[in-house]
């Protein structure tokens, strides 16, 4: 990322003066996001697909803008929605000003990327930004959905993750090259790109529940288990395991589990060969991510692209 620090610079300045407001409590928050921001990944790509063809122009900035103003605000209400208490190692919104304020809050952030979206006055953009939006919506009540019944089925665990993680990844990546007017098959390669590498992200994100730490993660081990998530880790060895150690652990989740049933879940997790089976899944779409950017010749921006995966498929934050 060392290389687009310029770029990130410039971002920064301009998701500050967006987001400012008058109302203290509010710039209050801004400045607490700002403060504590992530990594900064989906602009990360948007910036790095848009280098394959050339400088950053103000459109690349504004879809940086646009995506970590949709992205925070799902991260914000996410947290309400899951009752979080912590987000990437710090208190978070909710936490620290209460459910009525964060809903709002996370409503302000998303009014400010449809502004955003408007004044760029591109219905290709608004195409792809709308087509993510239903998906991010649909991914979302389908996870809420497969906790609820305990979904075991792979598939429908790819559906999910598809457009829960991976829609909006693909749609940065689009931005990225739209922004500096690329279109046709290399538009379509980086959003196939940027979905699969999507995939892999939430893959490593969901074995990093069962196996990170907590002060690198910045959130809880077990944090799925206890909200009753069935991610690819557990189903993969629930259908490895004995149908008497399936039905425990089943049990288990479903009551919800506490502090001393994690240990024995992981146990089985990793008994039955989930943590292996779900980290070949992550290198398979990351192989699949390599293959979509083989259109374009090598280059510093494929070179970080290409990290980019390495980096997904084995984050340990």
């Amino acid at each position: 990322m060392r290389a687009l620090t310029p770029d990130f610079d410039a971002f920064y300045r301009e998701f500050r003066s967006r987001v400012r407001s008058d109302v203290f409590l509010v710039d209050h928050a801004v400045r607490y996001i700002v403060r504590h921001r992530g990594k900064a990944l989906r602009p990360f790509l948007v910036l790095a697909s848009g280098r394959l063809f050339g400088e950053p122009q103000k459109a690349t900035f504004r879809a940086c803008l646009i995506v970590e103003l949709l992205h925070t605000a799902t991260l914000v209400h996410d947290d309400v929605v899951d009752k979080a208490t912590m987000r990437r190692g710090f208190p978070s919104l909710n936490q620290l000003w209460g459910n009525k304020f964060s809903v709002l809050f996370g409503d302000y952030l998303l009014a400010h990327s449809l502004s955003a979206m408007l004044e760029e006055r591109s219905l290709p953009l608004l195409d792809i930004l709308s087509a993510t939006a239903r998906r991010m919506s649909r991914g979302q009540l389908l996870e809420l959905a497969l906790a609820r019944r305990s979904e075991l089925s792979e598939t429908a665990y790819f559906d999910m993750i598809a457009d829960k993680t991976a829609a909006l990844m693909r749609a940065c990546c689009q931005l990225g090259a739209l922004s500096l007017d690329a279109n046709g098959p290399m538009l379509r390669a980086l959003g196939d790109f940027g979905e699969s590498v999507g995939i892999a992200f939430q893959i490593r994100d969901d074995l990093l529940d069962y196996t990170g730490r907590p002060r690198l993660f910045g959130k809880r081990i077990g944090e799925d288990i206890r909200e009753k998530k069935l991610t690819l880790p557990f189903i993969a060895a629930f259908h490895q395991a004995e149908n008497g150690d399936k039905r425990r652990m089943l049990a288990l989740v479903r009551r919800g589990a506490q502090e001393k049933d994690l240990q024995a879940i992981l146990h089985f997790v990793q008994g039955n060969g989930g943590l292996d089976y779900a980290q070949a899944k992550a290198l398979e779409y990351g192989k699949q991510a390599e293959q979509s950017l083989s259109i374009f010749p090598s280059s510093p921006s494929k070179s970080i692209l290409l990290q980019f995966i390495q980096y997904a498929i084995h984050r340990a934050k």
